[in-house]
């Protein structure tokens, strides 16, 4: 609840954390403006704080500030957008899109996003709205593909994220080294926060689970490492049962597919097996990064089901890792290149495997997937792929029409120059080989993490 004391305690703490950094330090906020991001965030001061700097960085970004030209407001287009002029009963504005009264060809798409942000950035000086909110109608009758072209996922993203206040900020972020061999005072915390994990659960948990490991004719004669098992109450935020049928899932894998044990290594030369990358550097929020390049792929030089099997060397290798097992993979699907070369492979089961055995089996949070090179081709995998994902899994899920669009979620400084990054893509044959020298003693006891 706010009060006079509150209120003049979150302004001055917001004031204080915003001359902390140099991107908003000389600028002198209106008080009024800086309220309204407290009441927005329910006095959150760094939740605040955070969003300024996420208009900000969207500002710097995206020419949509400023408002529009005057002469696009007399234009029928214009009159797309509505700002009623009576409140709902629990005093919210409203606003109404009649989207099928907006002609592309008359009012920009440019000029659209101007008028949007120009509309809501005057409704919210409104303290009334501040405190009331909004309520949104969005009325699609007469939509064509006229209108519907423009609804690319960037700028659905811009529409969603950009102007509530996910956008993404690495001011003053320190980049991570992929191996680090330690966990950080932030992994540790997440252990605790969100993942749950305490000295004490983690000793009862690790009991329950062995007991209930012991009780399973499948898996009752197996001594399993300690760390592997971390993993997947890591994975399931220490809920014991739900860690138990995932170990459960992979032992069936285990018996019914040919994918454990490395790979043959004449094929670590090749050029195909590069088509996948575990990046150097570390997310934002400490998330490591792999890029699969399906192009890359060429299966008459690295068979499919060589391929199945350098997929699974690399997660768990990778898995070994507490600070990847705590906060998770983002993982990029760069289909340029791709043909039926490659599509024929793309059948049911094969993908059904390929979900199954990363998502239901493996021990992994997977963040982030993120597909590139959008085509008629990724239409079809994505036909395929889509009755198979979970519904939090699907909502993970981010679309791009180009390699540009990745940094609104991934900062240069960790990306390969060949996609407009700052890093020079190094080798992985080392590693890869080292993980499959190592992933060829697998057995389903597991392994020990690497610290």
């Amino acid at each position: 609840m706010k009060t006079p004391e509150r209120k003049a305690k979150g302004l001055q703490e917001l004031r204080s954390l915003l001359q902390r950094n140099t991107k908003s330090a000389a600028i002198d906020f209106y008080d009024d403006f800086l309220v309204s991001y407290l009441r927005r965030n329910k006095y959150r001061v760094k939740d605040g704080h955070q969003q300024i700097l996420n208009l900000m960085y969207l500002y710097e970004r995206e020419n949509i500030f400023g408002g529009v030209p005057d002469e696009y407001l007399d234009l029928p287009s214009s009159k797309f957008l509505v700002l009623l002029p009576m409140r709902c009963q629990d005093g919210c504005a409203v606003i109404l899109f009649r989207y099928g009264k907006w002609d592309p060809t008359e009012f920009s798409i440019e000029q659209l996003k101007q008028m949007l942000l120009m509309v809501l950035c005057q409704a919210l000086r409104d303290p009334m709205t501040q405190i009331n909110g909004f309520k949104v109608i969005h009325d699609l009758e007469g939509v064509t593909l006229k209108q519907m072209k423009y609804c690319t996922p960037y700028n659905m993203r811009l529409f969603y994220n950009d102007m509530s206040s996910k956008a993404l900020t690495t001011q003053g972020k320190e980049f991570l080294p992929r191996e680090i061999g330690y966990l950080t005072e932030s992994a540790i915390k997440k252990c605790e926060e969100e993942l749950t994990e305490t000295p004490e659960r983690k000793a009862k948990e690790l009991q329950e689970l062995r007991y209930l490991l012991q009780k399973n004719p499948k898996s009752e004669g197996i001594d399993f490492y300690e760390d592997f098992l971390m993993g997947f109450l890591r994975r399931n935020k220490y809920r014991v049962e739900n860690a138990h049928q995932q170990i459960l899932k992979l032992i069936h894998l285990h018996e019914t597919e040919n994918i454990f044990g490395g790979i043959s290594d004449e094929y670590l030369d090749l050029p195909s097996s590069k088509f996948i990358v575990l990046l150097p550097m570390r997310c934002q929020d400490d998330c490591a990064l792999f890029i699969c390049r399906w192009g890359k792929w060429d299966p008459s030089e690295l068979p499919f089901e060589q391929l199945k099997r350098m997929l699974l060397v690399l997660m768990f290798q990778a898995l070994r890792d507490p600070m990847t097992q705590i906060n998770g993979f983002k993982i990029i699907h760069d289909l340029e290149g791709m043909s039926f070369k490659q599509l024929k492979y793309c059948t049911p089961s094969n993908m059904y495997l390929y979900y199954n055995s990363t998502v239901n089996c493996l021990p992994a949070r997977y963040k982030e997937f993120h597909f590139i090179s959008e085509s008629y081709l990724f239409k079809i995998i994505w036909r395929i792929l889509n009755p198979m994902m979970s519904e939090k899994i699907r909502n993970r899920v981010y679309l791009h029409n180009n390699k540009e669009e990745l940094f609104h979620y991934f900062p240069r400084c960790i990306m390969p120059k060949v996609y407009g990054g700052d890093i020079q893509e190094t080798s992985m044959e080392d590693w890869i080989k080292e993980a499959n020298k190592e992933q060829k003693e697998f057995t389903l006891r597991g392994q020990p993490n690497y610290y």
